[in-house]
């Protein structure tokens, strides 16, 4: 299995209200870590186990590890790790500092709050790994190794994974104290007007469109120009044309069928407005269109 060492990747991370400054993150082979001798660290630093066994000193306490156990040394804990001769361990390493709190947010989660002061007082944490993070760290890995587009931003997102499913473990997996954030009013409106749109072949109004987001039809003609830049009729049209378009080009239907097709009860009507919009009628439309492909 490939070293996994990212010491000088300057990397932080959003975790509740805390801001933490991730120092390394590791993968370290058996071979790295048969025994380690009695030390600390002025910062945090999360275990991983991916396989194999040993022993973990700490608290003059000792804790047999064994592969999906994870564990949290804090600052200035002293702790030693020796593997199991005959059936070695690997790690996953994640050291962090702890470097702003932003608990003064005005649109802060009561979670946020609890997530983080939950990371100031946990010193030192030995559990199994409920969460199976390792596959978070193969990620980790496979978009250090690869450097596709994104990877910094994916390696954030699954660094925030896992701190969050250890403070989980830490807590015993607790409800969340915050309940689903509801869309305002206007995002609302937005989703039911682009609902509304897809009845473009019919009939349709600002005022029907305005009692059903509850607005005033004054009011509903300036939200439906401030998304779309238009008037509704003029989006309807658009939409109608754009059909038409479309079915020009890609069938051989007759042009008052097109028109019914589209929204249109008079073909003469509908081809006056094509023609007004694109310059020519809908029939030279289609054979500049059929000669085009011909000569490609």
């Amino acid at each position: 299995m490939e070293i996994l060492e990212l010491d000088n990747m300057d990397i932080k991370v959003q975790v509740g209200q805390s801001l933490l400054n991730i120092l390394y993150i590791r993968f370290a082979p058996p071979s790295r870590i048969k025994q380690i001798a009695n030390h600390f660290h002025s910062s945090y630093e999360l275990h991983f186990i991916p396989y194999g066994e040993g022993i973990l000193t700490t608290k003059n306490k000792c804790y047999n590890i064994k592969a999906g156990d994870f564990y949290l040394t804090g600052p200035s804990i002293n702790h030693a790790q020796k593997g199991n001769s005959e059936n070695p361990m690997a790690e996953y390493c994640i050291n962090f500092e702890i470097i702003e709190n932003k608990g003064k947010g005005k649109y802060q989660l009561k979670d946020h709050k609890v997530i983080s002061q939950t990371l100031e007082i946990t010193n030192f944490w030995y559990g199994k790994d409920q969460f199976n993070n390792i596959e978070l760290f193969k990620k980790i890995m496979d978009e250090a190794n690869n450097c596709y587009i994104g990877y910094i931003d994916n390696i954030k997102n699954y660094l925030q994974q896992i701190l969050l499913n250890c403070i989980r473990c830490y807590l015993r997996n607790p409800c969340s104290l915050d309940h689903l954030p509801i869309k305002n009013k206007d995002d609302q409106r937005r989703h039911i007007i682009d609902l509304y749109l897809q009845k473009f072949k019919e009939d349709i109004s600002i005022e029907q469109l305005s009692e059903k987001i509850g607005l005033s039809a004054r009011q509903s003609r300036r939200f439906f120009h401030f998304i779309y830049g238009m008037s509704l009729q003029e989006k309807v049209r658009e939409m109608r044309l754009e059909l038409a378009k479309e079915l020009l080009e890609n069938t051989n239907i007759n042009i008052s069928q097109i028109a019914t097709k589209v929204g249109y009860k008079d073909p003469l009507y509908f081809s006056r407005i094509f023609k007004k919009s694109l310059g020519l009628s809908p029939t030279l439309y289609r054979k500049q269109l059929r000669h085009e492909q011909i000569i490609k």
